[in-house]
């Protein structure tokens, strides 16, 4: 009986490599499927809360949503097939279907080995016991030493890993491209109730004039430029114009001029001849620049010119003045002159 028992204990190391292949692939396949889940609703949360960022109470529900789909997919893809158990039965026909030489002399041989072994079912046995025992016996010949490979279609898993491995190398990159963004979507996913808001769609900065004040010349012209820095950049910008009237006073409604594009990210817009105080802002999608100011001043004018003349002291003359340019002087005398300028 104790080389009986041995012959019985050979039949069950292909089996056992067999459940180990089963489970290892229930294993891979469940990891799979649970890695691709994860990823895509990131990715699907991300882009939605990006393109229409949503509440506090909307992104805490739909956490909860994608944490229940994660859940399923790991309970049912991979703890349950990893919770039950391949019995010896189940593995002796998964390795004939792939040995068909075997012609079911593997499943045969498990099921007098489970008699065999037992006295009291010997006893019960109502075949030939030296059969049996003989046919345990030249199957764990045969399949003692068996590789026991190709159990499993191992194409399924090889496919599920490929999605996910693209899948994790996009979010790697991603990652890598924009980490303020996916920190950002993790603070509002998982701290829904005190993230921060995602930047604005579209935005725009003033680059010229730099400062929010700028005294001109009468006359004189001045460029607006802007820069779009947002999450977008918009197609065209609109440049929103208030003058003052001849009281001083402002005249009450905007003015709105559409602003030269160049290249994706810049818009610039040339104000000419301006004569009056002036306000402007920028506007494009749901981004507005701060209001800036244009002071007009008076173009300064000559109102006298004074030439100094300062002689030799050899000459032991006082210094003179003299109110026109067209001067006879002696040598070495010095002339320097005082201008008022007056912007009356």
């Amino acid at each position: 009986m104790s080389e009986l028992r041995k012959y019985v204990e050979a039949l069950y190391i292909p089996i056992t490599k067999a459940r180990r292949q089963m489970n290892t692939y229930n294993v891979l396949n469940g990891l799979a499927l649970v890695v691709i889940t994860v990823l895509l609703c990131a990715g699907a949360t991300l882009l939605f809360d990006w393109a229409t960022p949503m509440p506090a109470g909307a992104r805490f529900v739909l956490s909860l949503i994608c944490l229940g789909i994660v859940g399923y997919v790991f309970a049912r893809w991979m703890v349950k097939p990893l919770t039950r158990r391949v019995t010896a039965d189940q593995a002796a026909l998964a390795i004939e279907a792939q040995y068909p030489e075997l012609k079911s002399a593997l499943i045969s041989a498990v099921q007098f080995g489970r008699l065999l072994v037992d006295p009291k079912k010997l006893e019960e046995f109502y075949e030939s016991a030296a059969l049996a025992a003989l046919t345990v016996k030249e199957t764990a010949k045969r399949v003692y030493k068996m590789s026991v490979s190709g159990i499993v279609n191992w194409l399924p898993t090889v496919k599920l890993w490929a999605i996910a491995g693209v899948l994790l190398l996009a979010a790697g990159l991603y990652t890598m491209v924009y980490p303020e963004n996916v920190r950002l979507w993790l603070e509002r996913f998982f701290t829904p109730f005190s993230a921060r808001d995602w930047p604005q769609l579209y935005q725009l900065r003033v680059k010229h004039p730099t400062k929010p004040v700028t005294i001109l010349a009468k006359g004189d012209s001045l460029t607006v430029d802007i820069l779009s820095c947002g999450r977008k950049h918009p197609d065209t910008v609109t440049l929103y114009t208030m003058v003052k009237d001849e009281k001083g006073n402002w005249q009450g409604f905007w003015e709105s001029t559409p602003m030269e594009s160049i290249g994706s990210t810049r818009f610039r817009k040339k104000l000419e001849n301006i004569v009056t105080d002036m306000k402007f802002y920028a506007e494009a999608g749901d981004a507005t620049t701060p209001v800036f100011r244009i002071t007009v001043k008076e173009r300064p004018f000559i109102e006298r010119i004074t030439l100094n003349l300062h002689y030799p002291e050899y000459m032991r003359r006082k210094d003179d003045v003299a109110f026109q340019g067209s001067l006879r002087v002696p040598q070495g005398t010095k002339i320097t002159m005082t201008i008022v300028v007056s912007t009356k």
